[in-house]
């Protein structure tokens, strides 16, 4: 058993929306003109993502499955044009080439080896990748607290009460559809991995590289310290919310950030 598979791939999205917001963060700036998300945005935000997450749930439900592969094919396809058409500048033409080749392998090879264990996760890490690289500055400091706090408050929910989670990972790995990175039956949704690189970027965005750099390893090592946990001794759970995993590994940048902030404030004297 490969343990580490998942801490692995919230690690590689970590560092590399990192790197893409410090090498080409600038590029979307004409996109967003400088837009941020509010609070209130955030929490309008989450709502939605529940909403769907139980829509696709009931979907499912009623059999027409197929109608689930053919969304994420299409939003798949979409964000990766729209990536690979801002990154090429005057070469914007190909930028028809990454989607052709997703669908075309998808079509071709969903079923082998190759898609199944190479393919899907490298199209799941870049889907993820892709995400933090448009949401991830979108946030405020504030608004990021209430999207984290209440994305996993959702994540709970769906798991635990609804199990629409586990509706949807089931249908994800019947379909092989890059909507989680899986490994030996495991997986990881890219929820998960898109919460992560987001917490990242508003990190460096907000407190700097060392406070990034404190994230990402807190982050690192504390999933993967539950991942040989639940596999090791947990796994009759059959699913746990990541992001709680994931929030708990930020505590040490939240802790970190709330002490400097205290420190720097001024001292009133009075004479």
């Amino acid at each position: 058993m490969f343990y580490g598979f998942r801490t692995l791939m919230i690690f590689i999205v970590m560092m590399a929306a990192l790197l893409l917001e410090e090498k080409i963060g600038y590029k979307k700036e004409k996109i967003f003109e400088k837009g941020q998300i509010s609070a209130k945005d955030a929490v309008l935000f989450t709502i939605s993502i529940g909403a769907l997450i139980a829509i696709m749930g009931i979907i499912i439900k009623y059999g027409l499955i197929e109608a689930v592969s053919a969304l994420t094919i299409i939003a798949f396809s979409a964000i990766l044009f729209l990536f690979t058409y801002l990154l090429l500048g005057k070469y914007r033409v190909l930028a028809a080439l990454p989607p052709i080749f997703f669908i075309s392998t998808y079509l071709l090879l969903r079923g082998t080896i190759i898609w199944d264990v190479i393919l899907l996760n490298i199209f799941a890490v870049t889907s993820a990748i892709i995400a933090v690289y448009f949401l991830g500055t979108l946030f405020t400091w504030k608004s990021t607290l209430i999207f984290a706090s209440l994305i996993c408050l959702l994540d709970i929910y769906h798991v635990f009460i609804s199990g629409a989670m586990a509706e949807l990972a089931t249908a994800s790995i019947n379909l092989k559809l890059p909507n989680m990175v899986i490994l030996q039956g495991k997986g990881l949704g890219l929820g998960d991995l898109t919460l992560a690189g987001i917490l990242t970027i508003q990190t460096l965005t907000k407190k700097g590289q060392k406070h990034a750099a404190l994230t990402i390893t807190s982050i690192t090592a504390t999933f993967l310290i539950f991942e040989i946990l639940f596999d090791t001794f947990l796994y009759k759970l059959g699913v746990f919310p990541a992001t709680t995993i994931i929030i708990i590994g930020w505590i040490p940048t939240l802790i970190t950030t709330l002490k400097k902030s205290q420190q720097t404030k001024p001292n009133l004297q009075f004479s």
